[in-house]
């Protein structure tokens, strides 16, 4: 007999029944265990059904067979009370779907990073600083409205005595030759846009 007439014939009578394990499924579906997971809607639609099972010490193992709303889904593999339930689906479509419905059961589900819509919509301006010396990247920016250069890559900043501004030796890009120092806090860098020039 091939397996797949095994899974089609199996008595799926109650006395031949097993509570599938949420845990098992969660661990073969590298899905995180949360006991706060809905084990009822869970146990609803999931089925367990014994291909072979026996005693190990006071725990039944065997093979099982899982149906979800009565369509296979799924064999599992225990063959010792302390070793792991293998638990492999009958395709990776299934295994997908039975994944993102799983996903649905946690009570408390947890809420994913998403942009608040309003926050797309707000204002950021054109320009952002940077607080210490060590943090600049940028090769140019703008001082009291005018393009300036970052006169120096390396070397070219200078912090003064403690409490005061942290300087950085800049020069107008159409007169490379005037070098001079503006405090960092008054160095605007343009976001990272295409529009940025």
């Amino acid at each position: 007999m091939k397996l797949i007439d095994a899974i089609n014939t199996i008595d799926r009578s109650q006395k031949n029944s097993n509570l599938a394990n949420l845990e098992d499924f969660c661990q073969a579906l590298d899905l995180d265990f949360y006991s706060s997971y809905d084990w009822s809607a869970f146990s609803n639609k999931v089925q367990a059904y014994w291909l072979t099972t026996w005693y190990c010490t006071d725990q039944r193992v065997g093979i099982q067979i899982y149906f979800m709303d009565d369509e296979f889904i799924a064999v599992g593999h225990q063959i010792a009370r302390k070793e792991t339930n293998n638990i492999e689906f009958k395709d990776q479509e299934t295994a997908i779907r039975v994944r993102d419905w799983m996903l649905t059961l946690h009570k408390e589900q947890r809420r994913l990073p998403v942009i608040d819509p309003k926050e797309l919509d707000q204002e950021i301006g054109t320009v952002y600083r940077v607080n210490y010396p060590e943090q600049l990247i940028a090769d140019w920016g703008y001082h009291d409205g005018r393009k300036v250069i970052v006169h120096k890559k390396s070397g070219f900043l200078y912090r003064q005595h403690p409490g005061r501004d942290h300087m950085i030796e800049v020069h107008f890009e159409e007169s490379p030759e005037v070098i001079f120092k503006i405090p960092l806090d008054q160095f605007q860098i343009p976001y990272h846009t295409i529009d940025a020039v």
